[in-house]
């Protein structure tokens, strides 16, 4: 049986498509956030006890979202904690230390033991799969919050400090703003999207509603800082498949011309 270059490459591009439905670890590259996150952590604990603190989760969905089997482990062990119950759709979920008193008048959907570090901790979501859901990276310390006024640490679009005095368990979180904390005064600016760290002040620019809206937005944080090797692994298979392909068709191209 003789296979024509052209039955070559039908079979070699059904082969490859196949292949990459079927294996490809390759997932979407969009800075899609997580459906639960961590939303608020008062690792100073309260006013009234240092003890006292508290971790609040946020649900992203608009679904319900069933957290039996799901764990909260920080990198040195201490505290980890196995979920239970679940969290509702936009909703919020408390989980205060030793027992329910920590936050006077919210009532906590989880107990647990276990302190947190006030120099700071790596603190890791992870689903009943074991697989990564979100996490803070606090190794230098954490991104936010303040042990004298006790204000917690907070998320918005980015991680703060709560400008509540004991933060806002329950609640849409309010922070505070970096420039306004220090008592400087925000000057107008021009958000690159293509690089937001990026940012390039504007003297005497008229004012511009959809530019004013840009440079008051923070730049949503991404799940994951950077592609995780499956990323990267599927992103070079199909690149690979891509090349076969293009190099098949060539061949073919340039076996017609010869004949």
């Amino acid at each position: 049986m003789i296979i024509t270059n052209n039955q070559l490459f039908v079979n070699t591009l059904f082969s490859v498509v196949l292949f990459l439905l079927l294996f490809s670890p390759l997932r979407s590259f969009g800075s899609q956030p997580a459906d639960v996150i961590f939303s608020e952590i008062a690792w100073m604990g309260t006013i009234a006890s240092a003890n006292k603190e508290w971790v609040e989760l946020y649900n992203n969905s608009d679904a319900t979202i069933d957290l039996e089997g799901w764990r909260i482990v920080a990198e040195d062990g201490i505290p980890n904690v196995g979920l239970t119950g679940k969290i509702i759709p936009n909703g919020f979920y408390l989980l205060e230390r030793t027992r329910d008193d920590s936050v006077p008048g919210v009532v906590a959907q989880q107990i647990y033991t276990g302190a947190l570090e006030n120099s700071g901790e790596n603190l890791r979501l992870l689903d009943e799969k074991g697989d990564l859901v979100d996490e803070i990276r606090g190794e230098n310390g954490w991104p936010g919050g303040d042990n004298s006024t006790k204000r917690t640490l907070a998320r918005e679009d980015s991680w703060s400090t709560s400008s509540a005095v004991e933060g806002s368990p329950g609640e849409k979180n309010k922070v505070l703003v970096p420039a306004e904390s220090q008592g400087q005064k925000p000057e107008s600016a021009i958000v690159n999207t293509e690089n937001p760290e990026r940012i390039r002040p504007e003297e005497n620019r008229p004012e511009d509603p959809v530019l004013a809206a840009a440079s008051q937005s923070n730049v949503r944080e991404i799940k994951s800082g950077s592609f995780s090797s499956l990323d990267v692994l599927g992103l070079a298979l199909l690149i690979a498949a891509l090349s076969g392909i293009a190099i098949l068709v060539l061949k073919v191209v340039v076996d017609k011309s010869k004949a």
